[in-house]
């Protein structure tokens, strides 16, 4: 989180680098943007660790007493019968979660993702040349992926949004492994 604090800092003019600035420019809505962004970049291994560390998760040992309880759960109780108890834990797997779909129906629906994918496209046709000159800095960068997450958000869903921040995050770490440290007198005699 401290990082992308950091982006922001550096994307703003050099007289607003103070931390009530920044908070007054913050809204609710990116504050949530970059917790978002955190927490994906918190592993799994992470969360592991924590949870033994604080001591939520049973040593290995005990294991085996956890399995013992799993297996008296899918035994069948004294009072039912192993056919019953059968027919009881299959209920749900007979019951339809979704209609089954032919393949002209697929077609179909391929067919008009493309078409509308394909308008969506020769809508705005710049030239290359064109976008490369307009995107020089890095702060120009993170500007133009901010006007995409704004984007993003009004128009698509939640896996597409995932998507995005992975993008974000992809575009963040290019700029971080290509920036260079400057010295003071960069800022005193530039």
């Amino acid at each position: 989180m401290r990082s992308r604090i950091l982006e922001n800092m550096e994307d703003q003019d050099a007289e607003d680098l103070n931390a009530n600035a920044l908070a007054k420019k913050t809204n609710v809505l990116d504050a949530i943007h970059l917790l978002t962004m955190s927490w994906n970049d918190v592993s799994e291994k992470t969360i592991r660790n924590c949870f033994s560390h604080g001591g939520f998760c049973q040593p290995e040992d005990n294991n085996a007493a956890v399995m013992k309880e799993m297996e008296d759960v899918f035994n069948p109780p004294p009072d039912m019968n192993a056919e019953d108890f059968k027919a009881w834990m299959e209920i749900e797997e007979k019951v339809a979660t979704s209609t089954s779909l032919t393949d002209e129906d697929i077609c179909e629906a391929v067919c008009v993702k493309d078409q509308a994918s394909s308008q969506d496209s020769d809508a705005d046709d710049e030239p290359k040349s064109a976008i490369e000159d307009k995107i020089k800095t890095p702060s120009q960068m993170r500007e133009a992926l901010r006007i995409l997450r704004l984007g993003v958000q009004n128009k698509a869903d939640a896996e597409h949004f995932h998507k995005h921040y992975d993008y974000e995050r992809f575009v963040n770490d290019l700029l971080r492994k290509n920036s260079k440290q400057s010295t003071i007198d960069d800022f005193f005699f530039s």
